[in-house]
């Protein structure tokens, strides 16, 4: 949702916020395919930046601090772009 928020802030059009939600969603689930087929320092990173790959755990009734920690920090860089972002145009009016 934090995502999808701020997208939203990016644009007038309600479509195009909605289909680039999604494409962004997309890439960081399927960048944990690219990370199996990277090198072994390139692997690690995608595969940490991989949304499926920390939701993996809880599918299997697991709470994993780092697990917790990643999407603490996903959902607040979000809603702080996002902030920044409204901020920006409400100044500039």
């Amino acid at each position: 949702m934090a995502l999808g928020l701020y997208m939203s802030s990016l644009t007038a059009q309600p479509t195009i916020a909605a289909m680039s939600t999604f494409g962004m969603l997309l890439l960081l689930w399927i960048i944990d395919w690219a990370g199996g087929k990277a090198e072994a320092t390139t692997s690690g990173l995608l595969e940490y930046l991989s949304i499926l790959r920390h939701f993996e755990a809880f599918t299997r009734g697991l709470f994993n601090s780092s697990d917790i920690i990643y999407y603490l920090l996903f959902i607040t860089l979000f809603l702080v772009l996002s902030i920044r972002r409204l901020d920006g145009d409400r100044l500039q009016r």
